[in-house]
């Protein structure tokens, strides 16, 4: 049961990771440059410049920030 628990959250993971890459590569098209890690933790920029870009995305499934991390860390 573990193993399918874990599949499930790495599945979530992987479709976070695609929803914020199409949401980033959007903006890159239409501003011809790349947010900064500060804008996509400001959730005033995110609503004003990802509007389809859900906050939940945002969190790891086992963690609770709804922030980018620059470094790998446990849960984030």
């Amino acid at each position: 049961f573990t193993g399918i628990q874990q599949k499930a959250r790495d599945t979530e993971r992987n479709t976070d990771i695609k929803a914020l890459h199409g949401q980033v590569e959007a903006y890159y098209a239409q501003n011809g440059r790349y947010p900064t890690l500060a804008n996509l933790n400001d959730s005033t920029w995110r609503s004003s410049n990802m509007k389809g870009l859900d906050a939940e995305a945002l969190k790891d499934p086992k963690g609770t920030a709804q922030t980018l991390v620059a470094a790998a860390a446990a849960n984030s």
